[in-house]
């Protein structure tokens, strides 16, 4: 397992994950595509997770960063009481970011489940993302994510190239006033986003394979906020809260296992149109 480093990031920060300012940045372009409806849930994380955070202490900048786009700028994670806060002073219209997240370091995974309790202390108007497969270096990333202005469901591919959507799907029956257990399962070319409430029911569910592109290679995972879709969403500062993120490597037979029933019942139910938008 490769261990980043807190100098490995401000390397990389310089320009922005590898990607020009006249590029399409990760996590920043809203794209549309067909809704799809995935009913059921994968299988629980299997065994201990791989890296665990309750927010309860200040994060040791060696253990992980907040960082910021499109400056590319890396900071030390603001925790306060009990929960994860990513936030700006100024709204994407007056400069401000367009996406922030919190990436930790010790994590180098394919097959992989990240959990988090996302909208924690209520109130975020952005889209809330997980990522895995991340790579620094060229912004390479699979993304899932819930939009609480528009709610929608959402599954991407991000390369220095461009954003893939691969799956949308909108959920009325979410609320920005009420915080959620998000689960992203990544296997093989799976990728699964359930919402869970904090009692444990699943409320919504989207999947896809990405069978139209060879499949991301192992990488960094991470959590994000990025400006929401809606109309006028640019006059808005981002802001979201977070609390127990849990990320779990899946060894390969059991990975192998939870893709094969996944796979088989999206084969069944879906009818998926993927959307590509390029520099």
């Amino acid at each position: 397992m490769t261990q980043l480093s807190l100098s490995s990031a401000k390397r990389v920060s310089d320009n922005t994950w590898g990607l020009r300012d006249d590029r399409l940045l990760p996590l920043r372009r809203v794209l549309t595509a067909s809704a799809v409806a995935f009913a059921g849930a994968l299988s629980s994380p299997v065994g201990a997770a791989t890296l665990e955070f309750d927010f309860d202490a200040p994060i040791d900048p060696e253990d992980a960063v907040v960082f910021e786009l499109p400056s590319g700028e890396f900071s030390t994670p603001h925790v306060s009481g009990g929960v994860l806060t990513l936030s700006d002073d100024l709204s994407p219209d007056q400069g401000g970011a367009v996406s922030i997240g919190f990436l930790p370091f010790g994590v180098d995974a394919s097959d992989v489940i990240v959990d988090v309790v996302a909208n924690a202390t209520g109130g975020t108007q952005d889209r809330v993302l997980l990522l895995a497969r991340l790579d620094l270096e060229t912004g390479a990333a699979y993304s899932a994510g819930v939009d609480f202005s528009t709610m929608e469901l959402v599954l991407s591919r991000t390369e220095a190239n461009g954003v893939e959507t691969l799956a949308t799907s909108l959920s009325a029956g979410l609320s920005n006033d009420e915080a959620y257990q998000l689960r992203f399962s990544v296997f093989d070319n799976l990728l699964a986003l359930q919402v869970f409430s904090l009692s444990g029911e699943l409320l919504d569910s989207i999947a896809v394979t990405d069978d139209d592109n060879a499949p991301l290679g192992a990488g960094g995972v991470g959590i994000a906020i990025d400006q929401s879709g809606a109309p006028g969403s640019g006059a808005f500062v981002l802001n979201a809260t977070f609390d127990d993120l849990a990320v779990t490597a899946v060894p390969l037979p059991a990975s192998g296992w939870l893709f094969a029933a996944g796979l088989g019942f999206l084969m069944r139910t879906r009818a998926i149109k993927r959307v590509r938008r390029l520099a």
